[in-house]
């Protein structure tokens, strides 16, 4: 059976010296039509299951287009219930991609039973949030949710992180690792899965593989795209979206750019595999940090002490 979604066909030849692209695409450019007619809170409550990757951002992305639209926003509980939705499908996409896609790609074995706790981490903390209200119902109330319990659920899903990727806490990580020598130090100590895939594109020359002239989209342009995607030429956008004539990129590293981190990565490697892994790190890291967590000293530090200084 076909997939309704639609799927992405990259092929790559080799001309000579050089490596010619060719990105073929089927996913259906006409989907939006089937909200027509609808309610404002029908379409809001389809959206999500339209396409299967990232349900819950576009979820929050209708929602706040429905309510700005109408003017009415959502609780303060809702709000809060929807950042945590929104972190939780981060930290498992990133995951996924950390744990599963990028051990793949180099050759070394895929943390699959992790990536199992992962996902019943998520499951649970979504079911939690979601069990008592719609919380991307356009105006949604809800009350708040427990605080004891996110708190444990939200914990659970976070300490996959803290054993796979960091080694300890992410918001720690996030302050100790600010340059590509922060970095490599982190790499070579903390033993996990994601550290290794740092070393590994250091050790085997990876580090600017991949790079490309292709742009990030400014970050202003989502403003302007109105008359694109209502005009005569909408589904020739939709199926091939281009930014002022030239293809732009929208993925982790397009919006971490301005981390010191990824700069610093920039300089060295351009827009390669490793400013880009360390940008999805980044990401990653600031999604557990949006989730609530319980007051406490990082047991990483209790064990290891002050022995390592990563910022350079």
């Amino acid at each position: 059976m076909s997939n309704p979604s639609g799927s992405l066909t990259i092929a790559i030849r080799r001309d000579g010296g050089a490596a010619a692209v060719t990105i073929g695409s089927t996913r259906p450019v006409t989907a939006a039509r089937v909200f027509a007619g609808m309610t404002v809170q029908e379409a809001a409550a389809r959206i999500p299951l339209l396409f299967s990757v990232c349900g819950t951002a576009q979820a929050a992305a209708c929602a706040a287009a429905c309510e700005q639209a109408i003017e009415q926003r959502a609780d303060a509980a809702v709000q809060e219930r929807r950042r945590w939705l929104l972190a939780a499908e981060t930290i498992r996409e990133h995951l996924w991609r950390l744990l599963l896609d990028w051990p793949a790609a180099l050759g070394r074995m895929p943390a699959s039973a992790a990536m199992a706790e992962v996902m019943r981490a998520y499951q649970s903390l979504r079911a939690l949030l979601t069990a008592d209200a719609a919380p991307f119902a356009p105006g949604a109330t809800a009350v708040p949710v427990d605080a004891a319990d996110g708190t444990e659920l939200a914990e659970a899903l976070t300490r996959c992180a803290l054993t796979q990727v960091f080694g300890h806490d992410a918001g720690h990580w996030r302050v100790m690792v600010t340059d590509a020598d922060g970095l490599r130090d982190w790499a070579s100590s903390a033993g996990t899965p994601a550290a290794a895939l740092v070393l590994a594109l250091l050790d085997e020359n990876l580090a600017g593989l991949g790079r490309n002239p292709v742009q990030p989209l400014p970050v202003d342009a989502a403003n302007q795209q109105g008359p694109m995607l209502e005009g005569a030429e909408a589904d020739t956008f939709v199926a091939a979206p281009t930014w002022r004539g030239e293809p732009r990129e929208t993925t982790p590293f397009a919006r971490r750019l301005a981390e010191p981190l990824v700069a610093d990565l920039i300089r060295r490697h351009g827009n390669g595999l490793l400013p880009r892994l360390a940008a999805l790190l980044i990401e990653l890291a600031h999604a557990c940090t949006a989730l609530p967590a319980k007051k406490g000293s990082d047991p990483f530090f209790e064990k290891r002490g002050q022995s390592l200084r990563y910022p350079h």
